[in-house]
């Protein structure tokens, strides 16, 4: 079974600033670093996202880091916010095979607490097909390590909210 994770935001709508018009927005999208046993093809795991899926945040240009901070209300100049420390991708792959393992799909959107040391503390959970399904994201976040906000040029807590469609193809 294949798993399409659609990720559509990085932040829930109360947190959302204006965004650019469609057609001047960059779109990324991200492949599974390694197929499947059994296979040359490696499968897609995140499409349609405003920044790239497949870099951790240091690894970002100045405009890519600029467009996420713009989605976040009050972003001081110099903030970051919390993000996987290896990117989304290797986040993405995981949901992808836990999800596609459980032959779990729908929306999937909450938003998580990392503390100043790069660890998700409380979920809030928006919508999810079914409490197994926030087990499982909430266990993928818990093992992923993020690089933490940064407040005043000192790590921070900050929220990191994520919005995803599961489909199963």
């Amino acid at each position: 079974m294949r798993v399409l994770l659609l990720l559509l935001s990085v932040v829930p709508s109360t947190v959302l600033a204006a965004e650019p018009p469609a057609a001047t927005r960059p779109v990324f999208s991200a492949t599974e670093s390694a197929p499947e046993t059994g296979t040359r093809l490696r499968k897609d795991v995140g499409r349609t996202s405003l920044y790239p899926l497949d870099k951790p945040w240091q690894r970002f240009s100045e405009e890519e880091k600029a467009r996420v901070r713009e989605l976040y209300e009050d972003m001081q100049p110099g903030d970051e916010p919390p993000f996987p420390a290896r990117g989304m991708q290797p986040v993405l792959e995981m949901l992808s095979r836990v999800m596609g393992a459980a032959g779990k799909r729908g929306l999937v959107h909450l938003e998580m607490t990392v503390d100043a040391e790069g660890k998700t503390t409380t979920f809030k959970i928006y919508e999810m097909p079914d409490l197994d399904t926030a087990k499982y994201v909430a266990a993928v976040f818990n093992a992923t390590k993020f690089k933490p906000a940064v407040c005043a040029g000192k790590p921070c807590r900050m929220d990191f909210p994520f919005k995803v469609r599961i489909h199963l193809e």
